[in-house]
């Protein structure tokens, strides 16, 4: 029976599991748990000779606690002991280590060192063992010892021959490490022969330029395994999406193929579909992303805004406190708005994110805090008509989105106060399966400026020197805020003469005076040239008066009142 031994005739197993409980956005990995294992002929001779003998466990430290399984759990404690307790009769499968309650296995989880109920794989930390002089439980993993935690949970813990180490066993449980001589014998053999299995992608099933990466790289060649006897591998394979626009894509195929390194063989080669998604109709299976919230952007006056957008009182009056937004919905191509939301019910779907709403959101600049963030009221048109007394109208709804992906509202500043506002535009998604919330999209935030007060005169100094020539001084006019100051000036400042002896004419900006607008203040001077010594008698004993008129901020508010006052070396 040896010589047959020297390179066993290898089975490989690939198993696959996700996470079917959740929905995975366009932008994420699909992530599934690999485990890649060589089942050699061990379980099958071992199937064939193998018998169960049923009992309780019971630990040294308290003989009237017994290996429990958790009601409506998974989870292995010890319990009190019953005996009409069907959950704490367990069997022993004596060729193969197994102890097993029903058709499922006692296993060691490697990571969390919990002791739980799994599904049968003949795998190393599912083959338990005794020792009857230290009463230790082990498995054929590592050397860790069964254990009762304080909590009356099982785990496996670095052996200390504590009496909460120590188990009894039924009398009929052959549970020493090596169960008999025809297992032994086939058990040495297979862990003497090494088997290389090649993973890879059927290419011909993947159709949509999917990557399929291993362990973070991507499975663009075989990746080979090398494995000793019956040992198992556990690897991540993740799908990410491909540049096409389908959600839904038919499985990708995974292969795993043996090749024995001790002897010539023709391979064996298993395959297995990569899936996360079944259909409840047809029973079809595919490889399903949920998309994400639509990704929008500001268009119109809103977009690719460096600087804030003023709105005045006159803006307000003229446009009946509505403010016009425009949002470009980038994946227009694919799909309008209206067609996602779920004030379209052909579009609500089961399992598929659907627009919850795209609302407007402003707050003061400044202000830190999510919750300072409010809803902008939003119309469909001048007429302020609401879509419903209970709703906001939102720019997911019906008509709103034109051919090209331009969506239009108007957003209600009847009762938003002068200010700086940070405004953003965001979509909000929900899966219609569970309610569940996901990610979002949000614009880039720009800065509006409503501002409704005129600017008014704060100081001024238009007095004439009394000792020094009156074009050796600049002379201003301060406002209350910052006013407009592009040219050409919007604004107009005038000398004249109080009355028809005066002989001065009219000065103005370039004609006798020299004149700048900085931030808060319109400043001006005498031309120097036109006022030199031979005329500094004249320009005294004019009686003349400045006027300053058509002054505006930033928002277009005209000043509330004309300016004008005497420059006369008395003037205050």
């Amino acid at each position: 029976i040896q010589s047959n031994f020297e390179c066993l005739p290898p089975t490989p197993e690939l198993k696959i599991s996700f996470n079917s409980d959740r929905e995975y956005l366009t932008h994420e990995p699909i992530v599934f748990n690999v485990t890649i294992s060589n089942n050699q002929v061990v379980s099958k001779l071992a199937t064939e000779i193998n018998f169960e003998i049923t009992g309780r466990v019971m630990v040294v430290s308290n003989p009237n606690l017994c290996m429990t399984l958790e009601a409506s759990s998974d989870n292995v404690v010890m319990a009190t002991c019953q005996l009409d307790d069907s959950n704490q009769v367990f069997g022993y499968y004596s060729t193969e280590q197994e102890i097993k309650i029903g058709e499922m296995c006692l296993e060691y989880h490697t990571s969390s060192k919990n002791v739980y109920i799994n599904e049968c794989y003949g795998i190393s930390n599912q083959r338990w063992y005794y020792n009857s002089e230290t009463k230790e439980i082990k498995t054929q993993h590592d050397e860790n010892c069964l254990d009762k935690a304080g909590t009356n949970n099982l785990k496996m813990y670095r052996c200390h021959g504590g009496n909460n180490q120590k188990f009894e066993i039924p009398s009929g449980w052959d549970m020493t490490q090596t169960t008999n001589p025809s297992f032994e014998m086939i058990r040495d053999a297979s862990e003497r022969s090494t088997t290389f299995l090649e993973l890879g992608v059927k290419l011909r099933t993947n159709n949509d330029d999917l990557t399929i990466m291993a362990n973070g790289e991507p499975l663009v060649s075989d990746q080979v395994y090398t494995l000793r006897g019956n040992d198992d591998i556990s690897t991540t394979i993740a799908i990410v999406k491909g540049p096409g626009h389908r959600l839904k894509i038919p499985p990708v195929t995974l292969f795993l193929r043996s090749h024995c390194s001790t002897d010539s063989h023709n391979p064996i080669e298993v395959s297995s579909d990569l899936w996360n998604w079944e259909s409840q109709d047809s029973g079809e299976r595919f490889i399903k992303f949920t998309p994400t919230c639509p990704t929008i952007a500001w268009a119109g006056a809103m977009m690719n805004r460096q600087y804030p957008l003023t709105i005045g009182a006159d803006d307000l009056l003229y446009t009946n406190f509505l403010l016009e937004v425009s949002i470009f919905n980038q994946g227009f191509m694919e799909s309008t708005l209206f067609d996602r939301s779920i004030h379209n019910p052909e579009a609500v779907r089961a399992g598929e994110a659907n627009i919850q709403d795209i609302l407007l959101l402003y707050r003061r600049v400044g202000a830190s805090e999510t919750s300072s963030w409010k809803n902008g009221i939003l119309h469909f048109n001048k007429t302020r008509s609401l879509f419903s007394d209970s709703q906001y109208v939102d720019f997911s709804m019906k008509n709103v989105e034109d051919e090209f992906g331009y969506a239009t509202l108007f957003w209600d500043l009847q009762n938003v106060s002068d200010g700086s506002f940070e405004v953003k535009v965001i979509s909000r998604c929900i899966l219609s399966s569970t309610s569940t919330m996901v990610k979002g999209f949000s614009s880039d935030v720009i800065e509006i400026i409503v501002d409704r007060v005129p600017p008014k005169v704060y100081f001024s100094d238009v007095t004439l020197p009394s000792s020094a020539h009156p074009t050796s001084k600049e002379y201003f006019i301060q406002f209350t805020e910052d006013i407009n100051c592009r040219r050409p000036f919007l604004f107009n400042i005038l000398i004249r003469g109080l009355d028809n002896e005066s002989d001065l004419t009219e000065l103005k900006d370039d004609d006798g005076i020299h004149v700048i607008c900085v931030d808060q203040s319109v400043k001006f001077r005498f031309d120097r040239e036109t006022y030199d010594q031979q005329n500094l008698d004249m320009l005294l004993k004019s009686n003349i008066q400045v006027h300053l008129y058509g002054v505006q901020d930033l928002a277009g508010n005209f000043q509330s009142s004309n300016f004008s006052m005497p420059m006369s070396m008395n003037a205050q």
